[in-house]
């Protein structure tokens, strides 16, 4: 809970001598609820595993009720459970009107609720446009410099080398 509450005040953690209100507690609890982390809130953070204190931290940021969440990585260290499990948070604060962008490296990360994709190589943009466009074995292959087929998996999308 101190993760979730000290996003009010700028801190890691819960300063000396603040006064943490009845909202703000209310606004957490509606935050973990939401995140399914409701049970964690009793714990200690070192003892949380990469998923849950991954969602706690996207918790921390959701408390101030942001237009746009910049997620870098967001499924490292992720178990398989985790990562679907984390996977349905991001679609879901897509859903309610969240900007994502999403920093991956893998193509099958990307949720189906994003439309514009824009791919970086030598830290310079190398293509942007339409989901649909750009995920292409030709574009991919060139990007990665390797010969690559994307296959279509239901609302994903998946790079495999190509045979």
């Amino acid at each position: 809970m101190d993760v979730l509450l000290s996003a009010w005040f700028g801190s890691v953690g819960l300063p000396l001598y603040v006064e943490v209100s009845e909202s703000m507690r209310d606004k957490a609890k509606e935050i973990a609820a939401f995140l399914g982390i409701g049970r964690l809130l009793d714990r200690r953070g070192e003892t949380l595993s990469s998923g849950e204190m991954r969602r706690l931290l996207v918790g921390r940021a959701l408390l101030h009720e942001p237009e746009m969440l910049l997620l870098d990585e967001p499924y490292t260290s992720l178990d398989v459970a985790a990562r679907h499990a984390f996977s349905g948070i991001v679609r879901s604060l897509a859903t309610r009107g969240h900007a994502i962008v999403l920093v991956t490296h893998d193509i099958a990360e990307i949720p189906g609720e994003v439309e514009r994709v824009v791919m970086l190589k030598d830290g310079r943009v190398f293509a942007e446009g339409p989901k649909e466009e750009l995920l292409r074995d030709s574009i991919l292959s060139e990007l990665y410099g390797l010969g690559l087929s994307v296959l279509r998996e239901g609302e994903g999308y998946r790079a495999v080398p190509a045979t």
